[in-house]
């Protein structure tokens, strides 16, 4: 099962603070990599990846 929170595009919060609610929205999932692992799952039947790391640094 993929979680969206697995491919959370990271930020810091004052990156976030300056971004209105629609951007946040737009950029808060990394869609391309999102969509290379559902496209190499499809045509693969496998991938992996590296979730989004919640512990690590702000980025």
């Amino acid at each position: 099962m993929i979680d969206n929170d697995d491919v959370y595009a990271g930020g810091t919060a004052e990156k976030w603070d300056r971004l209105s609610p629609e951007e946040r929205a737009e950029r808060v999932i990394d869609w391309r990599r999102q969509r290379h692992l559902l496209s190499d799952l499809r045509s693969n039947g496998s991938d992996s990846w590296h979730p989004f790391d919640w512990d690590a640094p702000d980025c």
